[in-house]
């Protein structure tokens, strides 16, 4: 039996889904402005998997040219709230 379209699972979120960090395009090839889902005014860090803090600015356009290869956590504080999101350089 075919399964009716709309009969499935609906999409599931977390509580906080909707004001999760999102950084677009993640993976990146190391070179490639990213996007973050923040104000221009939003003030961001960038650490390496070890924790140590590599840059810091404000915006919402994260640059990797200085970035190699590897896995790096960045956080973001927008109106008072801070997020926090894995950033992939291929």
């Amino acid at each position: 039996k075919a399964v009716a379209a709309g009969a499935g699972v609906e999409d599931i979120f977390a509580d906080n889904a909707k004001q999760a960090l999102i950084i677009v395009h993640n993976p990146v090839e190391a070179g490639e402005i990213v996007t973050l889902n923040a104000t221009e005014e939003a003030t961001y860090a960038l650490y390496n998997a070890a924790g140590a803090l590599l840059a810091k600015g404000n915006g919402n356009q994260l640059a990797t040219a200085q970035l190699t290869s590897g896995i790096y956590i960045v956080s973001v504080t927008d109106a008072n709230t801070t997020r926090t999101a894995r950033l992939v350089i291929k």
